[in-house]
Formats: C-alpha cells, sequence, structure tokens
C-alpha cells in the first residue's frame, strides 16, 4: 500500500478498506500488529504507510523503554523501529544479581516498554517483538534469580514455595508502580521520544565530552 499526497479519493478509499480488515481481524481475535507483521513477510509494502498502527504501538513501546533507561543513567547505544517490531539496545553490563538496585533498574527498563504504551496509548500488549510476554517474562527471571540469589528464597520440590512467589510478586508489582509513576511524571518527554521515533525510526547514540549521551 502506498498512499500518494493529494490523492484525497485513494486514501479515503483504502481507509476504508482497512476499516473493514480491522473488523475482520478482531472477529477471530487476531491483532492488527500481527496481521502487518505477517504481511511484510510475505512481501507487502506495509512499510511506506507513515503512520501504520504497528507502528505507532511500537514507537510508544520503545519509547517507554529508552526514556526510563535514560532517566536511571544507563546508556542507550540504538533504538530502531521496524515494522514488524522494535529493538533498544543497552549498553553492555553484567547484572549483579545480589544488587537490588541494578536488578530493580533493569527490571524497570524491561516494564517501561508496556507501560509506555498504556501512557501515550491508553492500552498496551503488543509493542514488542517477541510479544507482550516478553519482556514480562525477562523482568520476572531477574526477580527471581536475585531473590533466589541473595538467600530469601525457600526452595521446595516444585523449585520454589508460595512464599517466595509471593516475594517475587510483591516485588514485581512495587517495581512496576515505579515506573508508572515515573513515566507519568516525565509524559512530556515521552511524547517527544515517541513523535521522534515516529519520524526517525531508526536512533543512534553518543556520548560527548561532558559524559552526555547526544544523538549520533
Amino acid at each position: 500500500i502506498k498512499l500518494e499526497t493529494g490523492d484525497g479519493e485513494m486514501k479515503q478509499r483504502i481507509s476504508r478498506k482497512i476499516k473493514k480488515l480491522r473488523k475482520w481481524l478482531e472477529t477471530f481475535k487476531i491483532s492488527w500488529y500481527t496481521a502487518t507483521s505477517y504481511a511484510y513477510m510475505l512481501g507487502y509494502d506495509v512499510d511506506s504507510v507513515p503512520m501504520l498502527p504497528a507502528r505507532k504501538v511500537t514507537a510508544a513501546h520503545e519509547a517507554g523503554h529508552w526514556l526510563m533507561a535514560e532517566l536511571l543513567g544507563i546508556p542507550v547505544h540504538a533504538v530502531n523501529i521496524f515494522v514488524y517490531g522494535g529493538m533498544t539496545t543497552l549498553s553492555k553490563c553484567r547484572i549483579d544479581m545480589s544488587d537490588r538496585t541494578m536488578v530493580s533498574n533493569y527490571v524497570k527498563i524491561y516494564y517501561a516498554g508496556l507501560v509506555g504504551e498504556q501512557i501515550l496509548l491508553g492500552k498496551a500488549g503488543d509493542g514488542c517483538m517477541g510479544g507482550k510476554d516478553f519482556d514480562l517474562e525477562s523482568a520476572q527471571d531477574l526477580i527471581k534469580c536475585h531473590i533466589l540469589f541473595t538467600g530469601e528464597a525457600e526452595l521446595t520440590p516444585d523449585y520454589i514455595s508460595q512464599e517466595t512467589a509471593d516475594k517475587i510478586i510483591a516485588m514485581s508489582k512495587q517495581i512496576h508502580q515505579e515506573v508508572v509513576t515515573e513515566l507519568t511524571e516525565h509524559k512530556d518527554k515521552l511524547e517527544e521520544k515517541y513523535i521522534h521515533l515516529l519520524k526517525k525510526r531508526d536512533i543512534y547514540m553518543g556520548i560527548n565530552e561532558q559524559g552526555e549521551p547526544v544523538e549520533l
């Protein structure tokens, strides 16, 4: 699909077709994001649509990751938006599982993608390349490792006890709420990054002489 500037009638026709397609997808519980991803893999020129719904979701998702890393002072090397997903690349770092602050910071970055979607678009769930569960599972794995590594966990034949599971849930909820609070307080910056990603799609970062992150 390619929408040429000034071709109003063509845009209206395509818009009507897209609305019908969305209704059909909703009937079979197929997300628009999934549909456009498959269309891309099959060779359709979906990338030429400048404000594709899937791209909006991905931009909001990656903007959340990007801003949270920036607020925490963790260097971001690149943020990329593809028609089938996106990626925020952080500097390489070995996470000390005994350091609760470090673990919490990286969990915050994982949660920030879905929270960014929620704040900017009113709903969350489709912006991550690995699916909505990828970031959540990665965050949960970090929390589990931290609790097990620090000896806070009570091991059972089923791996962890209910008490340990409750600790994981409590820590997860606390960190998630902190992410919601912090991104909401910086919603203006979140929106700036979101709009910037929609326009440019590929952001590469460096460090200036003052040690501050700058776009290359």
